[in-house]
């Protein structure tokens, strides 16, 4: 378990179930808000970021926003997730960098698979 996901969603249940697909394989640390995902990011160093859009007080691309302007940090991959699949979101998380965006609900497998395409095939092993 040598890679580290830290997923940042204000939907508590997203956050279980990501939790649950995910830590059999990576190592997961969970922040319910932007603004605690931006402080968790310096002393757990991700090696991925799971990124909710639409979330209260600090959206997911002002999350992205910082983490790309950091020079530290804006190598790590970030897989966007939101239930606002409109052609306007895509695109502009794709114009931030977003390694690639997940539709919510999703399915367990489509978040692995996922994952594991951001890390490369059996990077988890």
């Amino acid at each position: 378990m040598d890679k580290k996901i830290l997923i940042i969603d204000d939907d508590k249940m997203i956050l279980k179930l990501a939790d649950y697909v995910l830590k059999d394989e990576y190592e997961v640390k969970c922040a319910s808000s932007g603004i605690d995902g931006i402080d968790m990011i310096q002393d757990f160093e991700p090696d991925l970021i799971m990124l909710d859009i639409e979330m209260p007080m600090m959206n997911g691309f002002e999350v992205m926003s910082l983490v790309k302007q950091n020079k530290k940090w804006n190598k790590i991959p970030i897989l966007m997730f939101t239930s606002s699949a409109d052609r306007e979101t895509v695109l502009k998380a794709k114009r931030l960098g977003v390694n690639d965006y997940i539709v919510k609900p999703f399915l367990p497998e489509k978040l692995l698979e996922s994952v594991e395409k951001t890390f490369g095939r059996n990077a988890h092993k």
